[in-house]
């Protein structure tokens, strides 16, 4: 009798820790922030042109590319993708020039302990479209704020110091996907079909909001994919580029030319789109 309320209490013990483990995994802090240096060129001699560094010449929305690469992760709420951009030449003329991010090559993300999600030199080269993409599986369901913010734009040159440039990102549609083994199959709390938040970013370090859940939403992947096409049967692939829902960088007449890059950084809180920030 002893052996048996033994094995009992063992078990409920068992159990009880792990419903904590399960329920309760510790956000990983570093899975809350990412960044990545934005790049692009300005030349002269140009008409305020734009050359796309989008590899598809005459425009289209190929659906075998997704959005990525995919950042594994570790903890229970975290980033999971960002857009690699980079502008390419942009050229200038009598007045401001605008560019827009279209699909980019990247070898996929692997996780190395003690480094995080690294970039996987020996993996394969693929295209992705760009965007944005935040993953929660607490089991929670308080919800959760991502913003981004721009730095400083240096040039290759010593000193130079580029001013004015905006960087866009425009309200998109949020795909959710919620099927997860940590939630209900039929859970209902998602953001599908809600729009992300427009966002100018300047180079001052301000951050400015990009998708947020409100309590009650925002459980499982919540993605905003910033390339999307328009139906146009005279193109190839039947679609061409919508500028408008790509993010753009829009760069002032009287630019000095240079290689530039500045670091974009995202930042994931656990405040709910609806609770004020304490």
């Amino acid at each position: 009798m002893k052996k048996v309320n033994m094995l009992m209490a063992l078990s409920a013990s068992a159990m009880i820790l792990g419903g904590a483990v399960s329920a309760n995994a510790a956000v990983i802090k570093e899975e809350l922030e990412r960044k990545d240096d934005m790049k692009f060129e300005i030349t002269t001699q140009g008409e305020g042109t734009v050359k796309d560094p989008d590899p598809i010449k005459d425009g289209g929305e190929p659906e075998d590319k997704t959005t990525g690469p995919l950042i594994p992760f570790k903890g229970d709420l975290a980033i999971t993708a960002i857009p690699q951009l980079n502008f390419g030449k942009i050229e200038l003329g009598g007045k401001s020039a605008t560019a827009y991010q279209g699909l980019f090559m990247s070898k996929p993300y692997k996780y190395e302990e003690g480094k995080g999600a690294v970039i996987d030199e020996n993996g394969e080269e693929k295209q992705y479209k760009p965007g944005v993409r935040v993953d929660d599986v607490r089991g929670t369901n308080e919800g959760w704020t991502l913003f981004a913010s721009l730095g400083e734009i240096k040039g290759a040159k010593e000193k130079n110091i580029l001013k004015g440039a905006q960087l866009k990102f425009p309200s998109v549609t949020i795909s959710t996907n919620n099927v997860h083994a940590a939630l209900p199959a039929d859970s209902n709390g998602d953001i599908h079909g809600q729009a992300s938040v427009e966002a100018t970013l300047a180079s001052d370090d301000a951050s400015h909001k990009l998708m947020e859940a409100a309590k009650g939403t925002g459980r499982g992947g919540n993605q905003a994919t910033y390339f999307f096409g328009i139906k146009d049967d005279t193109q190839p692939e039947g679609y061409k580029p919508d500028q408008t829902k790509q993010i753009s960088l829009t760069v002032p007449a009287g630019s000095l030319v240079d290689t530039y890059t500045g670091t974009v950084t995202y930042k994931l809180t656990e405040t709910p789109a609806d609770k004020p920030a304490e």
